[in-house]
């Protein structure tokens, strides 16, 4: 039976964040449909949506080296601070999408 959020998400699913469960059961959905075996759906959605969410992760990591290499460049400490600041800004906003308190 397909699975759906957040009426009928799997319990090994319920401690992510809804970013990560729509992912996971999107993808869980379509492996399902084309194996119907369940656990290697449930299995398979988690890995791949956890994939997805490391990838965004490194990305943001590389924009913030980035921003912060650029900023030394000018030497400027001032530019420097801001920039940090920014970065921190912008990543509090952001996740992994992976609640570490169970």
């Amino acid at each position: 039976m397909p699975w759906s959020y957040p009426d009928n998400v799997p319990s090994s699913m319920k401690y992510f964040k809804p970013s990560i469960q729509k992912k996971a059961i999107r993808i869980a959905n379509h492996v399902l449909e084309t194996s119907g075996d369940e656990g290697m759906a449930i299995a398979t959605g988690i890995k791949k949506a956890k994939q997805v969410s490391l990838v965004k992760m490194a990305s943001w990591k590389n924009i913030v080296i980035n921003k912060l290499h650029s900023a030394f460049r000018h030497n400027d400490p001032n530019e420097i601070n801001r920039e940090f600041q920014k970065m921190v800004k912008k990543l509090k906003g952001q996740s992994d999408g992976f609640n570490q308190d169970r």
